[in-house]
C-alpha cells in the first residue's frame, strides 16, 4: 500500500475495491444513524473528500507526490499555501 496506494492487493482484493466496499458501508451506516446538522445534512457528507479520492482511483499521498515531482518541482512550500485551512 505505502507504494501502490489504490494499485496494492490485499489478500487477492484490490484495495481501490476494498475502499469502495468501505465507503459504501460507511454510508450506509451513516445514513441509518440520520444524525442532522442544522441545514438537515446527515454524516455523510464528511465522506465527500474520501470519495473523491476513491472516485479518481488516488491515494492523499499520491496526489502529494505528483505535485511534488511536477508543479512544485521538488519543493514542499507550495503544500503549506494550497493545504492551509
Amino acid at each position: 500500500m505505502p507504494k501502490l496506494g489504490f494499485g496494492a492487493s490485499i489478500a487477492g482484493q484490490q484495495v481501490l475495491h476494498l475502499a469502495k466496499t468501505t465507503l459504501d458501508l460507511a454510508d450506509r451506516g451513516l445514513a441509518r444513524r440520520k444524525h442532522l446538522d442544522q441545514s438537515g445534512q446527515d454524516e455523510r457528507h464528511h465522506l465527500a473528500p474520501v470519495r473523491e479520492y476513491i472516485s479518481r482511483g488516488v491515494t492523499p499521498a499520491q496526489e502529494l507526490l505528483e505535485k511534488y515531482h511536477g508543479a512544485w518541482n521538488g519543493r514542499v512550500e507550495p503544500l503549506f499555501e494550497e493545504y492551509a485551512y
